[in-house]
């Protein structure tokens, strides 16, 4: 899958390109594309699980991903409650992915 080997080949993540590309669009055209708020997710879910591989933090995440501190908690805790990541112990707490 391309966005696997993307992955793999550059600590960037896929939809964080494309999520830029629709935002530069919808600026240079003054558009507002509706489907935004859903890939905005969607990124931040799928940006979390990646870089859960590892214990990451939330400031980790942070400075990887560029979302607020309030967006990735709240995404993190939803997550967590799917058994998706583990929330590892400690101050400040840090997730993990069940399927490293």
């Amino acid at each position: 899958m391309l966005e696997t080997r993307q992955h793999e080949t550059s600590e960037r993540l896929f939809c964080l390109d494309v999520l830029g590309t629709i935002e530069v669009l919808e600026e240079k055209e003054k558009i507002e594309l509706d489907f935004k708020e859903k890939l905005l997710g969607i990124c931040l879910e799928k940006s979390i699980l990646y870089l859960s591989r590892k214990p990451v933090s939330v400031e980790d995440v942070m400075q990887k991903i560029g979302f607020s501190e309030l967006a990735i908690r709240n995404k993190i805790s939803q997550l967590v409650k799917k058994k998706k990541p583990e929330k590892i112990k400690g101050k400040p707490f840090k997730v993990i992915g069940i399927n490293r």
